[in-house]
C-alpha cells in the first residue's frame, strides 16, 4: 500500500502509470457470460476458489536450492500470452517447497518466454516452461 500511495491522482496518462496493481475477488458476480448474482455466496465462492493457474517462475529468498515462493499465471486466450496472477509460498514446510522445486527441476529455462506478460515485480531466481495439468498445490 506504500506504493500505491505515492501514485499521482489527477491528469495522469495512462503510459505514466508505473505500478502495477493485482485485485484479489471475494466474490464473483459475472463469469464466462453468466450473471451470478442469483446464486448464494458459498456458491460464487467456491466458483471463485477454483482458478486455473501454473507456476511460471519461482524466487529461492532465504532457501539455497530450493524455491521458496512461486510466481502463478493464467494463460489469456484473446492476447495469447500467460499472466503472472500471484506470487505464493508463506507457510510452505520445507518439505513442500523441496517437492516442489523438485517436480519443477525439469521446466526449468533459461528467460521468460516471449508469451510470458512482461512481469514487472521482483525478479525471479528461475523460470519455468509453463506446462498444462501441473497439480503443485491444492
Amino acid at each position: 500500500m506504500q506504493i500505491l500511495s505515492t501514485r499521482a491522482r489527477k491528469n495522469v496518462l495512462l503510459s505514466d502509470i508505473k505500478v502495477d496493481v493485482c485485485i484479489f475477488a471475494f466474490d464473483i458476480l459475472y463469469l464466462n457470460g453468466q450473471a451470478l448474482l442469483q446464486e448464494q455466496l458459498e456458491i460464487r465462492k467456491e466458483i471463485g476458489d477454483t482458478l486455473d493457474l501454473l507456476p511460471v517462475a519461482a524466487f529461492h529468498g532465504k532457501r539455497t536450492g530450493v524455491c521458496g515462493s512461486f510466481l502463478l499465471a493464467c494463460y489469456d486466450d484473446n492476447n495469447e500470452e500467460y499472466q503472472g496472477i500471484c506470487k505464493i509460498g508463506i507457510g510452505f514446510t520445507e518439505a513442500v517447497c523441496e517437492e516442489c522445486s523438485a517436480s519443477l527441476r525439469s521446466k526449468v529455462i533459461p528467460e521468460p518466454k516471449h508469451s510470458y506478460y512482461h512481469y514487472t515485480g521482483e525478479m525471479p531466481d528461475v523460470w519455468f516452461e509453463a506446462a498444462e495439468r501441473t497439480t503443485l498445490f491444492s
